[in-house]
């Protein structure tokens, strides 16, 4: 087993930089973080003063989420309607037509020798 190293708190300005640093969270991470919230909520997790933040968070975590599905669910809509498109007909080409074979009898030409 490895021995686990105590990490030192961030300082200030590493926390200035790391906030305005992106992160890249999937919707689904989201989703499961604002459930989090109004779980704890439900439990009397949070104290009075701490609601309004809390709160805050949720309805921000949850507008971010909402928008999300409205996006997916009209991205699913434009595909199901591309795929349910009647296919344009494709204008026939005229096929070549092969030529007609002549057939060249030869004619047999006897010849005598003697």
């Amino acid at each position: 087993m490895q021995a686990q190293t105590k990490q030192t708190p961030p300082t200030e300005d590493e926390k200035k930089r790391a906030f305005e640093m992106r992160a890249e969270l999937k919707i689904y991470q989201l989703y499961q973080l604002a459930e989090v919230i109004n779980l704890a909520s439900t439990r009397s997790a949070f104290r009075g003063a701490e609601l309004s933040h809390v709160g805050a968070l949720f309805d921000n975590l949850s507008l971010g989420v909402d928008k999300a599905f409205k996006i997916a669910r009209e991205q699913i809509a434009s595909e199901a309607s591309e795929a349910t498109k009647p296919l344009e007909p494709v204008p026939e080409e005229p096929v070549p037509e092969e030529p007609e074979e002549t057939v060249v009898e030869e004619e047999s030409k006897t010849v005598n020798m003697d």
